[in-house]
């Protein structure tokens, strides 16, 4: 049984940049639509948030869906 070291696993990825770009790509978007995600629902972390934070949580549904998409779309 041979151990995988750091060296192998980078040799590894160097020769499979196609991969890599998959990969890099993928956790890009990822970022991009939690960053969103955060962004979006920031208003209503607060223990107490107003009613108009409720409401624009509400209003942005489509919003919110469509970012879930884009994660979904990651996969």
């Amino acid at each position: 049984m041979k151990v995988l070291r750091r060296d192998d696993l980078a040799q590894a990825w160097a020769s499979k940049t196609e991969i890599w770009t998959a990969f890099e790509t993928a956790l890009t978007g990822c970022m991009v639509a939690f960053s969103c995600l955060e962004a979006e629902t920031r208003g209503l972390r607060s223990k107490n948030p107003g009613v108009w934070a409720k409401i624009k949580f509400i209003w942005n549904q489509d919003r919110l869906k469509e970012l879930l998409g884009a994660l979904r779309g990651q996969q």
